[in-house]
């Protein structure tokens, strides 16, 4: 466990002093990295903020579930926030209507239109995963209850129907 400066968390609580490896990313990197993503939608942009290779992101993806996961889910974010901004313009009232659009540098429509294609895959596979995650959720809690109510029921409790 490290403390995201390389340092190194024992056993005894004591931090010792290592050198991160090479390519090697803290977790302030990490979040600044998804921070920007969510921002912009802009993979290469949100790279640059952190000073990191492609090579080192993209095997940080492939090697991390986490951190994929909350790649994807700073995708969908910002790719929301592009599409209510374009709507929002579209409709010709961006000055009226409250947006969820992206802060940061100003963006062309063309790099919108482009920055929402190039991740729409991506972001409907994770709205899709999010839908089954919730609906799995939903599943377990009432599997729950019913085993909390029979073993009520078996306890001699009077349980509510």
């Amino acid at each position: 466990m490290t403390d995201g400066v390389g340092r190194s968390m024992r056993g005894s609580g004591m931090l010792q002093r290592r050198k991160l490896a090479a390519g090697g990313w803290t977790a302030a990197m990490e979040d600044m990295f998804i921070s920007e993503l969510a921002v912009t939608a802009n993979v290469r942009h949100a790279l640059a903020q952190v000073g990191k290779s492609a090579t080192s992101l993209y095997y940080r993806r492939r090697t991390r579930p986490g951190f994929a996961l909350r790649w994807d889910r700073a995708l969908s974010e910002a790719v929301v926030g592009i599409e209510s901004d374009m709507m929002a313009r579209a409709l010709d009232a961006a000055d009226v209507l409250p947006t969820n659009a992206p802060k940061g540098e100003p963006m062309s429509d063309a790099t919108r239109l482009h920055l929402m294609a190039a991740h729409r895959k991506r972001v409907e596979a994770y709205r899709d995963n999010a839908e089954v995650r919730r609906a799995d959720t939903e599943a377990i809690r009432k599997r729950i209850l019913a085993r909390v109510t029979r073993m009520a029921r078996a306890m001699g409790l009077e349980v509510p129907e």
